[in-house]
């Protein structure tokens, strides 16, 4: 198999950002230099667990610290949907990472659950959660829960058949009448810096850079911002459409779906058969 490292950039014009970040501290951004390979082929598919290992497990656990100092303010969908819960209603945060939905809304219980322990350790500081260490396409909990909610995830699993399973466990831990929110990024993003639309490649590998500020020796010079590593996410970008289709093959049935600053969602819930008289 072709080393994923070594395959050329869609764009190699595409420029990196050189700014410099305010902060004193280490400090991570983002930049998106997406790198094309093509999963659907047989070699990729039966590597699929090494390519979520090397591209987002380990990745997540090398810039738990960084990554969630960028992921504290609420999507406005998810906070009105926790909003929109009955008080004392019982949800999951599946892919909880920072923990930073869990206290959101005070007269509900989230629980979360993530398979990055680096970042299950900071949730736990925000509060008093109830944290469970587990993975998206395996939740080893029972169907008590009255919504869940999976949020920018979905997205990481490298084939359809991950991601239909990862939707179906979904389904199957909700109690009768229980939804789901689901956010995934967008193919189509018109209005994005990325400039990905719906010719551009689905599967990709997104650069997210760390620099580190280091100090000039020269006393009147100004502190100078280098780059220390690059680490390479894996991401399927989802084509309109795509999201409602998998739920569909998930057994699930869509309530509500639409899009949202460059990410596709839906909410959804357990499908049921009617039976012929």
């Amino acid at each position: 198999m072709k080393n994923i490292d070594n395959t050329e950039p869609i764009d190699k014009n595409i420029k990196e950002s050189k700014k410099k970040h305010k902060n004193k501290k280490k400090s991570l951004k983002t930049q998106n230099s997406p790198i094309l390979y093509n999963i659907s082929t047989p070699c990729h598919i039966t590597a699929s667990e090494t390519i979520e290992k090397t591209y987002i497990h380990d990745v997540y656990s090398a810039i738990a610290g960084h990554f969630s100092a960028t992921r504290q303010k609420p999507w406005p969908i998810v906070e009105k949907y926790l909003l929109n819960q009955p008080a004392g209603s019982l949800g999951l945060d599946v892919g909880c990472g920072n923990g930073r939905y869990l206290f959101l809304v005070q007269n509900i219980y989230l629980m979360g659950i993530d398979r990055c322990e680096a970042l299950l350790q900071i949730a736990n500081e925000t509060g008093e959660a109830h944290l469970i260490s587990g993975d998206a396409r395996l939740l080893p909990v029972r169907p008590i829960f009255d919504f869940a909610i999976s949020i920018a995830v979905i997205h990481h699993l490298t084939t359809e058949t991950h991601r239909i399973d990862a939707l179906r466990q979904l389904l199957n831990i909700l109690r009768p009448g229980g939804t789901a929110l689901i956010f995934v990024w967008a193919l189509e993003q018109p209005n994005s810096r990325r400039g990905w639309n719906e010719y551009s490649p689905q599967d990709i590998l997104v650069p997210w850079i760390s620099y580190t500020k280091v100090k000039s020796r020269d006393k009147e010079s100004k502190d100078e911002v280098v780059e220390t590593k690059i680490h390479k996410r894996y991401y399927h970008l989802f084509r309109k459409g795509e999201l409602e289709e998998y739920i569909e093959k998930a057994g699930g049935e869509v309530i509500e779906s639409g899009y949202e600053h460059d990410n596709w969602w839906a909410e959804m819930k357990l499908r049921v058969n009617k039976i012929e008289t």
